[in-house]
């Protein structure tokens, strides 16, 4: 009988903690009043209210700055502010607590005491995102930029959908005067976040193209150096700003010795090495009914070619290029071309300005080349208006119906040479 008493017992103990903690645990989020039938006191019902109120209550000071008339009732601070007290003297470590306290002070204009609750909010819970946002914010204005860093790598780490803006907030940073420092500290131990961080610039609004530039060139100096594809977002950026010559020669301070020394007005025209991503190497897309991409050639395993391949339906031909910033005067195209493309219209390499205009054009690459055979055309880059160039592969199609076509074709063996005349007419 004992024995049973005791079962008995340890049941009824349990379900009198299932009923006074387990089941207000889980409607504390849900259903806070429900909660607080069970337990009048349960600290994670008492947040659930508490935020609620403190969310309508800001809501309705928005509403009323806009619309003085409103006659909603005010939230009683007070009682809030005693009941989530309460809250934390059952439970001393509920980060929430403390950072509703914090927007409690905040609405009533108390500044240092939302800074304190704040920070002990996110002292006590590394996820509490609303906490550490708030200390980045208050590291920043006290231009705290280890702390802000700090700050930002917690909620990099824990809240997928802030990485973004948090990442545009850090790409920012880059411009504060002294935090090159505790920036190349940062990104030098390669957080999971860098790439995010890198690829920011182009839309973290900021105000001096140049300030990345030095963080990025520290960072060389790391174990973990900037790879190729991480400084695609400083370059588009600067490109975005048209400063083509000074993202040109940005990329050339990261490149390789051994690629530096194969840089030519037109780069990688062999094929030969991996494409990098960044504009000023071959950017090749993706097509319908095209396939396009480097590969080793069927002739020669050791050397890489672009291989272009059409099926047999009407396609889409992908974007193929790259940017140069080739100076005003007179150059040549040359190519070689092996393959077949059977077609109304044929291929077209051209060099066009970025900012429009035509600078050259080859003529329709169409029909058999069963051989390697070489191409070339001329180029005359004008004074104005050409900064930068887009040399590209295009498709003549002029219509849906000319865009049928079979076969496949090689290209290799392309290069920009300058030429001996002054010429600058217009081609």
């Amino acid at each position: 009988m004992l024995r049973i008493g005791l079962i008995c017992l340890c049941a009824l103990s349990a379900l009198y903690l299932i009923v006074r903690y387990s089941i207000p645990a889980g409607l504390s989020e849900t259903g806070p009043e429900a909660a607080l039938s069970l337990n009048a006191s349960y600290p994670g019902a008492v947040v659930g209210l508490a935020q609620q109120a403190i969310s309508d209550e800001a809501n309705r000071r928005a509403v009323q700055k806009d619309s003085p008339a409103s006659s909603t009732a005010p939230a009683d601070l007070d009682a809030l502010k005693k009941a989530l007290r309460a809250a934390i003297l059952k439970d001393p470590l509920n980060a929430s607590a403390f950072q509703l306290l914090a927007q409690i002070a905040q609405l009533e204009g108390n500044a240092k005491s939302a800074r304190q609750m704040m920070t002990t909010a996110a002292r006590l819970s590394i996820e509490d995102a609303t906490a550490n946002a708030f200390m980045l914010q208050q590291s920043l204005l006290a231009n705290n930029v280890g702390e802000a860093l700090r700050y930002a790598d917690i909620l990099m780490r824990g809240k997928t959908s802030l990485i973004g803006p948090v990442a545009q907030l850090v790409a920012r940073m880059t411009e504060v005067p002294g935090a090159k420092q505790e920036l190349v500290r940062r990104l030098g131990a390669a957080p999971p976040w860098r790439a995010q961080v890198l690829g920011a610039f182009a839309s973290s609004g900021l105000t001096n193209p140049q300030a990345p530039l030095g963080v990025l060139l520290a960072l060389k100096d790391t174990p973990n150096p900037p790879r190729e594809k991480e400084l695609v977002g400083y370059i588009n950026y600067l490109l975005q700003n048209k400063l083509y010559a000074f993202a040109y020669s940005s990329w050339l301070q990261f490149l390789p010795k051994d690629r530096l020394s194969q840089v030519a007005y037109l780069f990688n025209g062999s094929f030969e090495q991996q494409m990098s991503g960044v504009p000023f190497d071959w950017m090749i897309g993706s097509g319908s009914e095209v396939i396009a991409g480097v590969y080793a050639r069927p002739d020669n395993g050791d050397k890489r070619a672009l291989f272009i391949s059409f099926g047999q339906m009407r396609g889409v031909f992908p974007t193929i290029r790259q940017m140069t910033v080739l100076r005003p005067g007179a150059y040549r195209f040359t190519g070689n071309i092996n393959g077949e493309m059977l077609a109304r219209r044929g291929l077209q390499w051209r060099v066009t300005c970025v900012e429009g205009g035509l600078a050259g054009e080859s003529q329709m690459l169409l029909g058999r080349f069963p051989k390697w055979a070489s191409f070339q055309f001329d180029i005359v880059i004008p004074e104005d208006k050409c900064a930068a160039q887009y040399v590209e592969l295009v498709h003549m199609a002029r219509s849906p119906s000319e865009q049928l076509a079979t076969g496949s074709v090689w290209f290799d063996d392309l290069a920009i040479l300058r030429r001996a005349t002054g010429s600058k007419a217009t081609p």
